[in-house]
């Protein structure tokens, strides 16, 4: 690759950051753009104390930092978080990587989804979410990128580690990962270069070969076993047997040692400043189990997670690592990076040690829960930001998913956690094989009744990603002409092996969604103006001179604020979760005609929020659950 002489301003300034994040180590790992920099990069930090306990020294260094703190972290994050079809990050570093023009090919066709994706309707699986992509604008933030690469590369080479590797976690780093590794072995012929994380799994891990000459090694899945092996055999000067290397055995979760994340912090503050570090770094990462449970019984069907069988740390294991993670940083919250929460996680810590006061405040994925006391035990373990399997408020379309849940049980668990000042973070999607009118219409009929409770995120369509059921098994759910996205060519150079390397696809299929646009646009809206205005919208009862009172700012039976007053026994009936049939009960069809419920599945669901107190006080079934059949 021919390299342009690096701007000599920014060399020296890069130079003065790298000497003071890094100390000189025995191996060093690169986390690249463009990683979110509101987080741990956690892989890295893990194989660092791995290392560590083994007598190696292993630095890590934040190239993702350096980058935002160059170009600006609005800028850096407006890259990071736009659209998936876009691949901005790896545009910004495909000249970078492989002498590709500048933001890779067809840059101006960016926003295209039909040039970009797919020539089908497939391609509008994006609805307009308000990104405009400024060609002009990353252009220049191109020209940025390209010669930090330069820069750093050279950089780092000079700096003389034995071992340079990259930790590639998402899409979006791919570019900048080879960018990086290309420019180090044009400086440091000798060092060797290695890649791994958590995009090196399946078939993606070997394909990342097709990518540069440059790359010597890649670690393929679990890394924490071989990569001491690994170390042992380069700093002694004795090649490894296999380019790929694939892990032996499942490593012991019980036996990995905690991330160093004061040394996280120290380089976040050198960075980018205390301030940045102090309110703009709001978490850290950390492990409890691997692979899925759900997955082993009915994996979601667009579900791309690898096949792995699931295994979990003690819970006497994890509350000591809790408390010592708070010990390190006191004033972060502590997101579990698991896929998914294990069965029953709040009961058996807080059967482990009722005294939550020592653990950090806490985030997690998890399967929905049907009870407000399961809401009741993540509230006493204080977990405060959630990331619920939702998808959908429509149980024939949970079903399609395989989702083992229903859509009154998402909407209660919403409301609940609602009510116990949880956060959740969910998304609705849409663009399924096989959906049906009436799966959305019934979810554009009840959004104004739920304005009150915490909207989604997104309404987007759904994705057919690697390994996927959608993938693995097309013929099963009628799924024809199945291929990666078009952008793939745009960001890759021609001997890429993209077939193996691509993470999304599109196929033909019968969807309802895909025939009716318009509709999935008009739901869009209404979820944007729920985002918009839930804050200011309340449905809320209080317990006021002896009465129960309701206030309704939803105005969504009539055009002004709405009080009801009822007694107690009614308000008792209200507010519980209970199978109903109208004409049953009079409370209920007048609760029914108020949108203070909705009736779905032969159950009347409450969507009136109140304090935890109250709220428990008027649940009569709070013990209430319901036999679930798994789905196949």
């Amino acid at each position: 690759m021919n390299q342009p002489t690096p701007d000599a301003n920014l060399l020296s300034y890069l130079k003065q950051q790298i000497d003071s994040a890094v100390n000189q180590g025995d191996i060093l790992i690169i986390v690249p753009p463009f990683y979110n920099i509101g987080f741990i990069a956690l892989g890295p930090y893990l194989l660092q104390a791995i290392a560590k306990e083994h007598g190696y020294k292993v630095d890590v260094l934040h190239l993702d930092l350096l980058l935002a703190n160059l170009i600006g972290i609005e800028d850096y994050i407006e890259i990071q978080e736009s659209p998936s079809f876009w691949m901005l990050g790896e545009r910004m570093f495909a000249r970078s990587a492989y002498g590709l023009p500048a933001l890779g090919e067809d840059s101006a066709q960016t926003n295209e989804h039909f040039h970009t994706i797919s020539p089908t309707n497939k391609a509008q699986m994006y609805l307009n979410h308000g990104h405009a992509f400024d060609l002009e604008k990353y252009q220049k933030l191109e020209e940025q990128c390209y010669q930090f690469a330069q820069c750093a590369g050279a950089i780092i080479a000079g700096l003389d580690y034995a071992i340079a590797g990259v930790s590639l976690g998402f899409c979006n780093q791919i570019n900048a990962a080879v960018a990086f590794i290309n420019h180090i072995k044009h400086h440091a012929i000798n060092t060797t270069t290695i890649i791994g994380g958590s995009y090196c799994e399946g078939e993606k891990a070997e394909a990342l070969f097709s990518l540069s000459e440059n790359i010597d090694y890649i670690f393929e899945g679990e890394s924490e076993l071989t990569f001491i092996d690994f170390i042992e055999h380069t700093l002694s000067n004795r090649p490894y047997p296999n380019r790929l290397i694939k892990p032996q055995k499942a490593a012991p979760l019980e036996k990995l040692p905690i991330a160093d994340y004061q040394a996280y912090a120290r380089q976040v503050k050198t960075i980018m400043g205390e301030e940045y570090y102090k309110h703009k770094v709001k978490a850290v990462w950390y492990e409890t189990n691997r692979g899925c449970w759900w997955a082993e019984k009915a994996k979601c069907t667009f579900c791309g997670i690898t096949e792995i069988g699931f295994r979990q740390k003690s819970i006497a294991q994890i509350a000591q690592d809790l408390e010592k993670i708070k010990a390190q940083v006191p004033d972060k919250f502590l997101f579990f990076t698991d896929l998914i929460m294990s069965s029953g996680f709040p009961d058996k810590l807080l059967n482990y040690s009722a005294d939550t006061d020592s653990y950090p405040v806490l985030g997690m994925q998890l399967k929905v829960g049907r009870t407000i006391d399961e809401v009741v035990k993540l509230h006493q373990i204080n977990a405060k930001y959630i990331l619920p399997g939702v998808e959908a408020f429509s149980t024939s379309l949970l079903k399609k998913m395989k989702k083992g849940t229903t859509g009154r049980q998402n909407i209660y668990f919403i409301r609940n956690a609602y009510c116990f000042g949880i956060s959740t973070q969910y998304y609705l999607l849409w663009g399924f094989p096989g959906d049906t009118a009436k799966e959305y219409t019934s979810l554009l009929d009840m959004i104004p009744s739920l304005k009150h409770l915490q909207p989604p995120q997104l309404f987007d369509g759904a994705q057919i990603s690697r390994d996927a059921p959608y993938f693995t098994n097309p013929e099963e759910y009628n799924i024809k002409a199945l291929t990666y996205w078009k952008v793939y060519d745009m960001i890759f150079p021609k001997q890429a092996n993209i077939q193996q390397l691509a993470n999304y696809f599109v196929g033909d299929y019968e969807s309802y969604s895909y025939e009716n646009i318009h509709l999935m646009e008009v739901i869009q809206k209404e979820v944007v103006d729920w985002k918009k205005n839930w804050a200011a919208c309340k449905l809320n009862m209080m317990f006021f001179m002896g009465r129960y009172m309701i206030y309704d700012s939803r105005k969504v039976t009539k055009p002004e604020v709405v009080n009801h007053v009822v007694s107690e026994e009614e308000a008792k009936k209200i507010m519980s979760y209970q199978r109903h049939q109208m004409g049953q009960s009079q409370v209920l069809d007048w609760a029914l005609e108020h949108k203070l419920g909705l009736l779905m599945d032969g159950w009347y669901l409450p969507l009136v929020t109140a304090t935890p107190e109250l709220l428990l006080k008027l649940n009569e079934y709070s013990k209430v659950t319901e036999a679930v059949s798994v789905l196949k």
